[in-house]
């Protein structure tokens, strides 16, 4: 589970944004839009010559968009902020064949190198080197990044439907959910939930708090736990994601792993699905705890319906967009309804007799220690000793035994009966003597997952998208708030009243990329993420320190985990202004300014 704390409300001023442009800073490097890619080369006729002036143009085999830029004075050229996808590059020159070169991957964050060279023809006439869409060796940088491209995301099987649990794919990744057989990103107790995030995952034997993730270059960590996320990375709503392992820049480090996802994007054609993925317990096997235990199998469902659809925006009666190349959308629904049977936890609850200071029942001769007149002399039964001791008389295991196992009601306080009388009634014969308890509540996890995005050609040389993303969902914690049985943080036995939480994450971002000049290219965007988790008592009364009679100066019995008063909200907003500048020679300068991530601190 999450580390996530006692944290009481915090509210967060989103009019902190405008603090960044006083506390902006530049920062000099080698720096591009995380969430897109860059790529350059050097033109060359046969003779190995440069060639200045090459008119340079990549095009998206999806969209149609093209990307246009000129050779310099050393026939180098440069194309900067180019969304992930796969490309087409066309290379023309007076006196020259037209090169072109197809299935060009290019991928978040990807440094990517691409020469041509150019034979003496007419521009009419055209040299095609054609490939299948294959990534690029990169040779400009040295950062050990790997992808995870759509094929794999939509052909290998997953658990669950969080596409982080693909990272297990690459070296060096390590599963941190501690179950075996069960990858990060899924726990089968719970179901798809906002802490099963990259926290799950432990990279170069880093801690797991260690990774980030970031969508369409906007951070969607939750920063009040250990890798837990705003906004989950769907299998069908994101089109691919780069990891970054080690050795890369600087302007990008701020963890030992970066993952950058993209989400889908329209294209010329209209694309849809509509799917329904089911895992249902008819089809397993129950596990040796419950048939030990004569118990029957967990009735696990989870059932995920959803639909996509994509392709250009067209205004009837209108022009616009007519050759299906200007604005394109994206939309992606999923409603994932999960009941969650965790199994049966064992655990030891006090009796009737017990909760009125009566504990003979412990003087068990079928598990306690006896002597040759079948007398209790001493174990353990329910795990606890067969034999009470008096605590007030004496150092613990010299005082004297209390006669039958029974407390005097004069050394029984009133608020130790109520908290004893929270517990639920025994409700299971162990036949070892262990337990009397069998905890078995079902954790219904009911998700909604939305995502809508617009890309936009303003003109030739200025694009930009907008993308919306929301994910919601109900939880239900029997055993407190962010717990579960075995998870350390409470014991196995349900409290009085369930804690509900209609927990919700959003996250927006706006993106513009624009050319200036052949020499200069700039992208800002902004973006904001926010989690709210306003988690309260399913049934508050039967915890309330009134109702049950308990008094006790300074406590507060709703205060804590799972208390009415109990709720956190996390806001992440970000401005950021990247540029490229390509001199007349050598490889393109670049900096940042203003990149800030502002929320309460947690």
């Amino acid at each position: 589970m999450a580390n996530r704390g006692n944290v009481v409300h915090q509210s967060k001023s989103w009019s902190r944004l405008a603090l960044l442009g006083l506390i902006g800073v530049f920062v000099a490097s080698m720096t591009y839009a995380a969430s897109s890619g860059r790529l350059s080369g050097t033109v060359r006729d046969p003779s190995g010559a440069v060639i200045p002036g090459a008119s340079v143009v990549l095009r998206n085999v999806a969209s149609g968009t093209t990307l246009r830029t000129t050779t310099d004075a050393s026939g180098f050229y440069n194309i900067s902020y180019i969304l992930a996808g796969t490309y087409t590059l066309s290379v023309s020159s007076k006196g020259f064949k037209t090169y072109v070169r197809t299935g060009i991957v290019i991928t978040p964050g990807a440094v990517e190198a691409a020469d041509a060279t150019l034979t003496v023809g007419t521009t009419v006439q055209t040299v095609q080197v054609k490939a299948s869409a294959v990534n690029l060796i990169p040779t400009t940088s040295g950062s050990e990044t790997r992808t995870i491209g759509a094929n794999e995301i939509q052909n290998l099987s997953t658990v669950g439907r969080n596409a982080m649990e693909l990272l297990t794919l690459l070296p060096g990744v390590v599963s941190g959910t501690g179950i075996p057989g069960v990858p990060g990103g899924f726990t089968p107790t719970t179901g798809s939930s906002f802490d099963q995030g990259v926290g799950s995952f432990n990279v170069n034997g880093l801690r797991n708090d260690q990774n980030m993730l970031r969508l369409d270059n906007a951070d969607i960590i939750d920063p009040g736990s250990n890798g837990g996320f705003i906004i989950e990375p769907n299998m069908d709503m994101i089109q691919e994601f780069s990891v970054k392992q080690s050795s890369f820049e600087a302007s990008q480090g701020q963890s030992g792993l970066i993952i950058e996802a993209v989400s889908k994007s329209g294209g010329s054609k209209i694309h849809g699905e509509g799917y329904w993925y089911v895992r249902n317990s008819i089809f397993n096997a129950n596990d040796w705890s419950n048939n030990s235990a004569g118990l029957a199998k967990p009735n696990s469902k989870f059932n995920y319906p959803g639909f996509n659809i994509g392709g250009p925006v067209r205004i009837p009666g209108t022009d616009f967009n007519k050759n299906n190349d200007k604005m394109f959308f994206f939309a992606g629904v999923e409603w994932q309804r999960q009941l969650a049977d965790p199994g049966t936890e064992l655990a030891v609850v006090p009796t009737a007799m017990q909760r009125q200071g009566n504990f003979s029942e412990l003087l068990n001769t079928k598990f306690c220690t006896t002597n040759s007149s079948h007398q209790v002399t001493g174990g353990r039964y329910l795990n606890q000793p067969c034999i009470l001791k008096n605590p007030t008389t004496g150092a613990w295991g010299g005082e004297p035994a209390l006669p039958g196992n029974i407390i005097p009601q004069s050394m029984i306080h009133k608020n130790g009966q109520v908290l004893v009388d929270t517990f639920p009634l025994p409700n299971f014969v162990d036949p070892q003597g262990n337990y009397n308890f069998a905890g078995r509540p079902i954790y219904p996890e009911n998700r909604s997952e939305e995502t809508i995005r617009v890309d936009y050609n303003l003109t030739q040389n200025t694009r930009a998208f907008v993308r919306l993303a929301h994910n919601q969902e109900h939880h239900f914690y029997p055993y407190g708030l962010w717990s579960g049985e075995n998870s350390g943080w409470t014991s196995n036995i349900p409290e009085p009243s369930p804690t509900l939480g209609i927990d919700s994450g959003s996250s927006a971002t706006l993106n513009v990329v624009s050319v200036v000049n052949p020499t200069l290219t700039n992208e800002v965007e902004f973006s904001a993420s926010g989690l709210w988790l306003p988690n309260h008592y399913a049934d508050p009364s039967k915890l309330s320190s009134n109702a049950l009679g308990y008094n006790f100066s300074g406590f507060n019995w709703l205060e804590g985990s799972g208390g009415s008063a109990v709720s956190r909200t996390n806001a992440l907003p970000q401005i950021t202004d990247n540029y490229q500048y390509a001199p007349t020679s050598g490889e393109p300068a670049a900096g940042r300014w203003g990149e800030g991530d502002i929320y309460s601190g947690v």
